[in-house]
C-alpha cells in the first residue's frame, strides 16, 4: 500500500525521487516507536502534524493504525496535539 501512495518530486534540481506520503512516515514512526518506546518519533509525528496538519490523510492512519495494532499510539500523538 505505502508503495502505490509514493509520489514522484524534483529533490533538487533536474533529480526526481520517490517519495512516501506523510501519512505512510508518520505509520512508520508509530512502529518505531512501539518496537523502542523511543519518545523521539512521537516529538517527530507531532511536529509533522502541527505543521503539515491539513494535508496528511488522518483517516488512512486511523485505518491502518487499528490494522497493525497502533490504535492506542495513534490515540496517544492525538492527545499531545490537544
Amino acid at each position: 500500500m505505502e508503495l502505490s501512495r509514493r509520489t514522484r518530486r524534483n529533490i533538487v534540481p533536474n533529480c526526481l525521487a520517490y517519495t512516501a506520503s506523510a501519512a505512510d512516515v508518520i505509520l512508520a514512526k508509530m512502529a518505531f516507536f512501539k518496537e523502542g518506546a523511543s519518545d523521539k518519533h512521537l516529538r517527530d509525528i507531532t511536529g509533522m502534524l502541527q505543521v503539515s496538519g491539513s494535508e496528511i490523510d488522518r483517516e488512512y492512519i486511523e485505518e491502518w493504525a487499528e490494522r497493525l495494532e497502533l490504535g492506542e499510539i495513534w490515540q496517544m500523538i492525538l492527545t499531545r496535539l490537544k
